[in-house]
């Protein structure tokens, strides 16, 4: 319905939210009670007379008589504005302060992300029992967040926890990959994912990216350790 007028379209489950609004002072939700899942969504034109708050109002409402969407606020100031958006901004400080958290920065195709994520819940259910499932998407463009949030207590009984992160690791990339999509999607490779890019690449296309690396850099002095390791 908005094409390239769409800036930001942010999922949060609603655990993140529960985990924002206890532990960052002064975010609050424009609803009652915490929705299982909340959008945000922001839209911009470089057109200042541009309808967008009415196309917008016009679209909630009718995805609010189909039972798509349950409620909606739309923003009528810069201050409420933020007001919404601090709830997103606060997230990793929220999480650091909640309990022990193990994000993973995956993208599957747009029409896979509702199944990555009850696969990932599945998995997590099954396997890690005193965890919670908490997502940070950048929906439009199929980034998932998917973390698995454990109480400092909980994690401190680890008696491996290195092997641990490792098998939950591979676990939610392996889900990713199943559905056509990556284990690495906007922060990269670095020297963290250095062995899932080998695990989860095709010889092919390491040799590739191993040719055009030593082009451009025939002596290995630019970021050694990382990405090819």
């Amino acid at each position: 319905a908005f094409d390239t007028a769409i800036h930001a379209f942010e999922l949060l489950s609603g655990s993140e939210v529960e985990i924002t609004l206890k532990n960052v002072p002064g975010n609050r939700i424009p609803f009652d009670t915490v929705p299982r899942w909340n959008v945000l969504i922001e839209l911009g034109d470089s057109d200042p007379a541009a309808p967008l708050q009415q196309r917008l109002e016009a679209l909630l409402n009718t995805q609010l008589e189909r039972g798509t969407v349950l409620d909606a606020v739309v923003a009528q100031s810069e201050t409420q504005a933020a007001s919404f958006w601090r709830l997103r901004h606060s997230v990793s400080e929220a999480n650091k302060n909640h309990g022990t958290s193990h994000t993973h920065d995956c993208s599957v195709p747009l029409s896979q992300v509702p199944d990555f994520i009850s696969r990932c819940d599945t998995m997590l259910a099954a396997d890690y029992p005193d965890a919670t499932p908490v997502v940070v998407a950048h929906l439009g463009d199929g980034n998932v967040h998917y973390i698995a949030m454990f109480s400092f207590a909980d994690w401190d009984r680890r008696t491996d926890p290195d092997a641990e992160v490792e098998a939950l690791q591979t676990k939610v990339h392996d889900i990713a990959a199943s559905l056509g999509g990556s284990f690495s999607a906007e922060h990269g490779i670095g020297r963290k994912l250095v062995g899932e890019l080998t695990r989860l690449t095709s010889p092919l296309e390491l040799e590739l990216l191993r040719s055009i690396k030593a082009a451009f850099d025939p002596r290995h002095l630019l970021n050694p350790g990382a990405v090819l390791g």
